[in-house]
């Protein structure tokens, strides 16, 4: 496997910057830096081994990103010879990933606020029930304001 200085050092930056969000996370830095270079490379479309060779991180940990994220059409794959495969980053996918979030967090707001209530009707303690309140109080906000923020990102892509 090459070494990590395969790509240019304004490249490098970018990929360790988007793997070091990724960690923040919870999540491997190699995920975060095979997405980071799949924003950045030329051409889109990039063989897995090569990228593993690029980044110097384990083949499977790009097999493993991208098992994690064809499923959600996040990346196309496409089977290339010797058992290796093309990835391309669907930037496009960006705001589908992002808005589906951003809507599933009515329902979960919902959940919350329905085990509040059964928490409550139990006589859970009042340490339980803070904790599940200012959780339901979050997502119940974020749940109201998200369409109108999700409304005026729409409105500015179109702009530009």
């Amino acid at each position: 496997m090459t070494t990590a200085n395969a790509i240019p050092a304004a490249e490098r930056e970018i990929v360790t910057r988007i793997g070091a969000y990724y960690e923040k996370d919870g999540m491997a830095a190699d995920r975060g830096e095979v997405i980071g270079y799949l924003l950045i490379s030329e051409p889109a479309r990039q063989l897995a081994s090569e990228i593993s060779a690029k980044l110097g991180i384990p083949r499977d940990a790009v097999d493993k990103m991208s098992d994690q994220l064809v499923p959600a059409e996040f990346l196309i794959r496409e089977e290339a010879e010797d058992g290796d495969y093309y990835l391309t980053l669907q930037d496009a996918t960006w705001p589908r990933v992002i808005q589906h979030t951003f809507l599933s967090w009515p329902n979960f707001h919902e959940t919350m606020a329905e085990g509040l209530k059964a928490l409550e009707a139990e006589g859970a303690s009042a340490e339980r029930l803070a904790r599940l309140r200012n959780m339901e109080k979050l997502f119940g906000y974020l749940a109201q304001e998200m369409p109108a923020l999700w409304h005026r990102y729409e409105k500015s892509a179109a702009v530009s």
